[in-house]
């Protein structure tokens, strides 16, 4: 296994590997913090986009049907989720989805307890030894 801290760690990225930060945070770069990851597996887990114009992570709104929508993308597969009356019942259905393809890597709007959140405004300010 390669040395995620050594002299190898330039190399990953340009491999189909990458470092992956577990709890999301690129700041916390603990040992028991960092895994290597595929780097298909290390995309699942991004953070809701800057642009994002709901709010929550896989949900937009469909102007023609008057409703929000998730989806959500698996290996190259696109999974239309169904249409819902507001934004936060399309984010749930997102996450049920999420856990179901991305599992570990999973990047979720309502996450659990050791779940990894995908929205920005959750991050927190914590100082690493």
């Amino acid at each position: 296994m390669l040395d995620i801290l050594g002299s190898e760690r330039a190399n990953i990225h340009h491999s189909d590997f990458d470092v992956d930060h577990i709890d999301g945070d690129t700041r916390n770069n603990r040992r028991d913090n960092l895994r290597i990851s595929e780097h298909r597996n290390n995309m699942k887990n991004l953070k809701l986009k800057a642009n994002n114009t709901t709010g929550y992570k896989g949900v937009s709104f469909d102007k023609s049907h008057g409703k929000y929508y998730a989806q959500i993308g698996s290996d190259g597969v696109h999974h239309f989720l169904g249409y819902y009356n507001n934004p936060e019942e399309a984010a749930r259905a997102y996450d049920k989805a999420a856990r179901f393809y991305h599992g570990e890597y999973a990047c979720v709007n309502f996450p659990l307890p050791g779940e990894q959140g995908c929205r920005r405004n959750e991050e927190k300010e914590v100082a690493y030894a």
